[in-house]
């Protein structure tokens, strides 16, 4: 029977652990070109925070391929763009053009049931509830028009070139 030394111990650990705190993968092969890309969102001249901005090819489903090309408003309202693969991701976005949409994400309402109390009301009581916390939700003010929350009704476009990026500024007042 072989015995451990903290040598072989030692060994072990770095073989585990370096893997774990850097990481095993690099930037995939088939990761397209990209340039560096920010989309500004205001609403009458004031910065928008905490919206999602996602790129979407035509046809597409807010990815390109595999990669995912989103990003966040932050308090100045704008967004810098990455693209995202599993393992990896790059700030930037790819080049081409793309429709661009936003989200917010909309809390729910202040005094909302968990589900063990909504599965233990009666159909009435379940079906009372849920139109008041629709009417609710309705109610919360949003940032962001519902016509921005798709590419196909947002009319927004960006075209991201190779060497310039591209940029965008969106005012959602009013439209």
């Amino acid at each position: 029977m072989r015995t451990v030394t903290k040598q072989h111990m030692s060994l072990l650990c770095a073989a585990v652990l370096f893997p774990l705190l850097y990481g095993c993968s690099g930037k995939p092969a088939d990761f397209p070109q990209i340039a560096p890309c920010k989309v500004t969102v205001k609403s009458g001249g004031a910065p928008v925070a905490d919206v999602e901005v996602f790129f979407e090819q035509e046809g597409g489903d807010g990815t390109l391929g595999k990669f995912t090309i989103k990003g966040m408003t932050d308090s100045s309202g704008v967004a810098a763009i990455q693209t995202i693969t599993q393992g990896y991701s790059a700030k930037g976005a790819p080049i081409g053009t793309f429709s661009v949409y936003l989200r917010e994400e909309i809390p729910y309402p202040r005094g909302t049931k968990s589900q063990s109390e909504i599965d233990d009301m009666s159909d009435s009581e379940r079906e009372t509830y849920e139109r008041q916390l629709a009417k609710e939700y309705q109610a919360i003010p949003r940032k962001v028009p519902e016509r921005f929350s798709s590419p196909a009704s947002s009319g927004l476009t960006i075209t991201v070139e190779s060497g310039k990026g591209g940029t965008l500024e969106v005012n959602v007042a009013d439209n």
